[in-house]
């Protein structure tokens, strides 16, 4: 049960001698340096004179109540250590393995305190520093070493305090690295100050934890110098095992093996690939797999040809091929040429990428440029391809067959660019343009305002008696075949004469006038 929070008389404290007050939220504490910080968390308890001696935001090194070292509660001193009904609680494996990265999750709970603070070393055996912290988020997290003991602290900033955050602390993560040789089991030791916001040392529980963790001899361990890029990327590989292995075996996901402990090997198509490595020692077999390790991209962004009519709308559709889950997608693109485009809309409403959000970024239509982007929030773009914006441009008055380039370039700042969990990457880019087509009314051969008889013999005498090819080649084309031809003529006379099927406007991308 919590002890109660009762009311002492000021002059008590006064007589304390004690090594340093851990001070959490005061705002109007004196500062040692210049910078301008509101929120010093820690003071010398001893008073040498009228004000005391402050700290930049941490506590001082050697608080955890690790051999050796004292705690947070020499100064915080209401309540007893480990008092409270709260805890503090360090989450890490049971195992390491030289040469590791391990992230420690440390989280302080209490109910009706308000601000947070913490300090975490790790010894060996003998009670010396190993390995390295790292300092994993430099907000809320900030590293010390001790010039005496060359022990290693990591400990919390004022930000990390989350002052006001009542019953939990959003709680900490550090980092640790694992010296390559064998060192034994280690140990974390943390305390943790559980404070009621204050302004002083009164009424803040301090709590402390340990948690071990042992080494292990026995495992084989795998690294890869660079785990993502375009296909044709060239990996290399590295084994570690601290017991004499007699055999390696890798598998690198993509039928291909080699036999060497740190062997090279080049992954040509994309996709996602899990790695392995087994050895064969005189303590047994041990293997190990990493799923998914290697992400190979051959991603790409596509905008797709068209045609239009003039006077009317031309939609020009992006195509995204991706081989691993994007997130987001930045998409500048311009348009020029003799085709007067007007930019109306763009949506990827019904497209492959309907659940993602799109936004525009910048529309600049006097310099006939924009920018857009997809960002995740139903969920990433699934590995596929199709459409994922469509632009629609009206279409201004022009001679038949004049054409605009719609091309995804860098502009405004902005680059074309895939996001994914993995990495941020350029796609290849392939641009569209966008053609106005001249088959106002199909068959209209000769430009009659209609299809008669005229326009069968004006396809007669292009291919036998050499006159001038039709103004339109879309409309000869009458019967759709992609090119013109006898047939044609045909089609239109069985029209005109026997109640046949009415002439097509071929697209202009297909057609060829001979």
């Amino acid at each position: 049960m919590r002890k109660l929070k009762a009311s002492l008389p000021i002059g008590a404290f006064f007589g304390i001698y004690v090594a340093f007050v851990f001070l959490l939220g005061d705002q109007n504490t004196a500062h040692s340096d210049d910078k301008p910080d509101t929120e010093h968390l820690f003071l010398e308890c001893e008073r040498s004179s009228d004000e005391p001696l402050s700290f930049s935001t941490g506590p001082p090194d050697a608080r955890t109540g690790a051999p050796g070292e004292s705690t947070c509660v020499d100064c915080h001193s209401s309540f007893d250590l480990n008092s409270g009904d709260g805890s503090l609680t360090l989450s890490a494996p049971a195992q390491f393995f030289p040469s590791d990265t391990i992230d420690i999750d440390v989280h302080l709970v209490d109910p009706g305190q308000q601000r947070w603070g913490f300090e975490i070393t790790v010894l060996d055996s003998g009670n010396n520093a190993v390995g390295d912290l790292v300092v994993a988020n430099s907000l809320r997290t900030q590293k010390s070493t001790d010039v005496i003991t060359f022990r290693q602290y990591i400990k919390h900033t004022s930000l990390g305090t989350d002052n006001g955050s009542v019953d939990s602390g959003l709680g900490w993560t550090v980092r640790w690295v694992s010296p390559l040789a064998n060192v034994g089991p280690v140990t974390f030791y943390a305390a943790g100050n559980a404070a009621d916001g204050g302004g002083n040392s009164l009424f803040d529980y301090i709590y402390t934890q340990s948690t071990a963790m042992a080494i292990d001899t026995q495992g084989v361990r795998l690294s890869a110098d660079t785990t993502f890029g375009k296909e044709s990327l060239v990996v290399g590989f590295a084994g570690a095992a601290l017991l004499t292995a007699t055999s390696w075996t890798w598998d690198f996901g993509d039928g291909d093996s080699s036999m060497i402990q740190n062997p090279t090997h080049t992954y040509l198509n994309p996709g996602a690939y899990s790695v392995s490595v087994s050895i064969e020692s005189s303590e047994g077999i041990f293997d190990l797999q990493v799923p998914d390790l290697i992400q190979i991209h051959a991603d790409s962004l596509l905008a797709l040809d068209t045609t239009a009519p003039g006077g009317g709308q031309a939609t020009v559709h992006v195509y995204a091929r991706n081989y691993i889950p994007v997130s987001r997608i930045t998409i500048p693109f311009t348009w020029s040429g003799a085709l007067p485009l007007t930019l109306v809309n763009v949506s990827n409403a019904g497209l492959r990428s309907d659940q993602m959000d799109l936004d525009a970024l910048a529309v600049d239509p006097f310099g006939k440029r924009a920018v857009y982007r997809l960002s995740s929030t139903g969920g990433p773009l699934a590995p596929g391809s199709g459409p994922i914006i469509s632009l629609v441009f009206n279409v201004g008055a022009a001679n038949p067959n004049e054409a605009t380039n719609v091309n995804i370039s860098s502009h405004l700042g902005f680059s074309p660019l895939f996001v994914s969990t993995y990495a941020d990457y350029t796609p290849t880019i392939e641009n569209a343009t966008v053609t106005e087509f001249c088959c106002d009314v199909a068959g209209d051969v000769d430009n009659g305002g209609d299809v008669n008889i005229g326009d069968a013999a004006y396809i007669v005498k292009y291919l036998f008696q050499n006159i001038a090819a039709p103004p339109c080649c879309e409309k000869a084309d009458a019967d759709g075949g992609g090119d013109v031809n006898i047939g044609d003529a045909t089609f239109i006379v069985k029209y005109v004469f026997q109640g046949g099927d009415p002439p097509i406007c071929t697209d202009p991308q297909i057609i060829v006038c001979p």
